[in-house]
């Protein structure tokens, strides 16, 4: 057996990012039925190497490809033994940790519903365990309020999360950095005002045969025009319409908005038959005289 003579560890980078590829290179000049246990300081399982066949001399530089798992300043260090000698090297790797691995759960833009008020919430997942080296978190939630700074960066539940007072648009900017570089994320709250009622308002208590009739729809609480869909079961689209038969109508109005919300109300009214103005005879009665003294 060849005892172990001048082993090596080198780095490919000795300042290195969570998302590069480091190349260690271990040598020796001479050695054989050579063992090698690396341990890279990031809390990744050990490498373990043995000589095959065992027994075998050492046939030249081995080169391994690693991705670190953690930001740390990390001595990795390499044990090489054999039944003649044991042998530590050591090299050291500064690893940084960015925000490559970083993700949100929200799309661009999403409806919220004032209650009031309304609440908007969001989390941050990770495809790495590796924490970010040094970083800020700047979150404006677009209210006018002064945005919320912080050191770390929360994964996962409960996540962040915000309280908003109004029925408006609000553009949400989620800024988090560090020596890496920066990540910016943003998304447009639509907060919508819920809908109550609607309520359906005729001309008249009842409903005149063969005559029009207008009728009014509107809502207590709702958004505008743009964001709220009234439908009804009858009209041309004015809001006026002929009952051309007797016995009642039934008058349905619904308001669709954003998030499922929907509401509905009816109106039941008899028809009756309507007083033809033209058909009226007006009697004036003559002069009447009170008599005279």
């Amino acid at each position: 057996m060849d005892k172990i003579e001048n082993p090596s560890i080198s780095a490919s980078s000795h300042n290195v990012t969570t998302d590069d590829n480091v190349y260690f290179t271990i040598d020796m000049t001479k050695g054989s039925d050579v063992h090698i246990l690396i341990d890279f300081q990031d809390g990744s399982i050990p490498y373990n190497y043995s000589a095959k066949p065992p027994g075998s001399p050492w046939a030249g530089a081995m080169v391994l490809n690693r991705t670190f798992i953690n930001g740390c300043t990390c001595t990795v260090t390499a044990t090489i033994w054999n039944a003649a000698s044991t042998f530590t090297v050591t090299v050291d790797v500064l690893v940084l940790v960015g925000f490559s691995a970083f993700s949100w759960d929200l799309d661009p833009w999403n409806y919220y519903l004032y209650e009031p008020p309304a609440l908007v919430a969001f989390k941050f997942t990770s495809s790495s365990p590796a924490s970010p080296t040094d970083p800020t978190l700047v979150v404006d939630w677009g209210d006018g309020i002064k945005p919320v700074v912080e050191n770390a960066i929360r994964v996962g539940a409960p996540g962040y999360s915000r309280e908003l007072d109004d029925t408006l648009d609000f553009e949400i900017t989620v800024t988090m950095s560090n020596m890496m570089g920066s990540k910016v994320y943003k998304h447009k709250a639509i907060v919508v005002e819920k809908l109550v009622g609607p309520a359906i308002t005729t001309q008249y208590t009842d409903a005149p045969l063969n005559q029009p009739l207008n009728v009014t729809f509107s809502l207590y609480r709702g958004d505008n025009q743009e964001l709220t869909n009234l439908t009804w079961d009858f009209g041309d689209g004015n809001g006026s319409f002929t009952v051309d038969r007797m016995g009642s109508k039934t008058i349905t109005v619904i308001a669709r908005a954003p998030l499922g919300q929907m509401v509905s109300a009816t109106k039941t009214m008899e028809v009756v038959n309507a007083i033809d103005p033209s058909a009226l005879v007006i009697t004036v009665a003559g002069d009447v005289s009170f008599g005279s003294k």
